[in-house]
């Protein structure tokens, strides 16, 4: 697989990764491009959960889809924490941690330089996004 196409892959993935966060109603998601900025990985995902139970179905819904695409994670990290868990897919790694976690750890912040790659949740409705522009 080219370098191209390897990247294209972690991409797309990423984009699987948040939309399956948000289908579990995780909040805040963020996907972060590091292309060439890091040696840990060429992507990022972030999403914020509000209980350890959802923290669960998160990443538990992302790994299993994940296998069952043929992606095994190289490292999972934080199945016994109450704050924060990380899958790591050698080029992708997904945060999904507590609201103050995100906060005291302050990834976005850290990640400051990553562009931020669009993510446009597809389960929620053309009209409830309009709703929600004109709200905020």
């Amino acid at each position: 697989m080219s370098d191209t196409d390897q990247k294209a892959m972690f991409k797309k993935l990423a984009r699987r990764a948040a939309q399956l966060a948000a289908d579990k109603k995780a909040s805040d998601i963020k996907i972060l491009d590091l292309l060439e900025k890091s040696a840990v990985a060429e992507f990022v995902v972030l999403a914020t959960v509000e209980s350890r139970p959802q923290m669960d179905a998160v990443a538990s819904e992302i790994s299993m889809k994940f296998k069952e695409d043929g992606y095994y994670t190289l490292h999972a990290e934080g199945r016994g924490s109450q704050q924060w868990q990380v899958l790591d897919y050698g080029g992708l790694l997904i945060h999904v941690l507590m609201a103050p976690a995100r906060e005291f750890y302050g990834l976005d912040k850290l990640l400051h330089y990553a562009k931020s790659v669009p993510f446009v949740d597809k389960s929620v409705s053309p009209k409830s996004r309009a709703a929600a522009k004109k709200r905020a």
